[in-house]
């Protein structure tokens, strides 16, 4: 059974200031790279996790919008966590590539899934596992599970579908991973929502 987060209150205030503040690049984004994106709901909360948490080390899995997004917490920080940005398909990296690069940014590390898995594992203190399509996701899980650090969170995008929240659940329970359900700040208008995996 999913439990409510505990910084959700203080969450919920800063994802509407977020949304508000991401909504020019994200609708650039938009009718400029793709329509197959992230929420900007769930996009302005993980901005808000970022400021709550402050990760030393973050995993973006799914590059595109959240790329943008992890990018531009970083370059506010005066001591910026390091990001890495992976994706399954070499066509979406370079999309992300081109998306940076029109706002500001350089890549940074971003790789291909196999590359990033042929490395020794590493551990990060905020995971974002939206990566290609739930086949794919579910496929990874296990091993992006593995990458987040204790007392790191892993966040996990499209938990509205029944089949691959079974499947979340049996995986944190098995991982010793906290559910919390972020429903209330994530719940987009097609029925997306997100859930937060906080290791003990």
């Amino acid at each position: 059974m999913a439990t409510r987060f505990p910084a959700l209150d203080e969450l919920a205030a800063a994802t509407e200031a977020n949304a508000r503040t991401l909504a020019p690049a994200y609708i650039d984004y938009l009718f400029g790279v793709s329509r197959w994106v992230v929420s900007l709901r769930l996009s302005a909360l993980l901005f808000a996790l970022c400021d709550v948490l402050a990760p030393r080390a973050i995993l973006d899995l799914g590059s595109g919008f959240t790329t943008y997004v992890f990018r531009t917490y970083a370059a506010e920080c005066a001591d910026p966590p390091r990001i890495v940005s992976v994706d399954d398909s070499a066509e979406w990296l370079g999309k992300t590539s081109r998306f940076l690069a029109q706002h500001g940014f350089g890549d940074g590390e971003i790789m291909l899934l196999d590359d990033f898995l042929g490395r020794e594992r590493e551990q990060f203190d905020l995971v974002l596992h939206d990566l290609g399509d739930m086949n794919a996701r579910a496929r990874t899980l296990v091993e992006v599970l593995q990458n987040t650090g204790h007392g790191g969170v892993a966040l996990l995008d499209d938990v509205n579908m029944p089949n691959y929240r079974r499947l979340v659940e049996q995986a944190a329970g098995r991982a010793g991973f906290t559910v919390h359900d972020l429903r209330d700040v994530t719940l987009d208008e097609t029925g997306r929502f997100a859930w937060a995996l906080e290791r003990r």
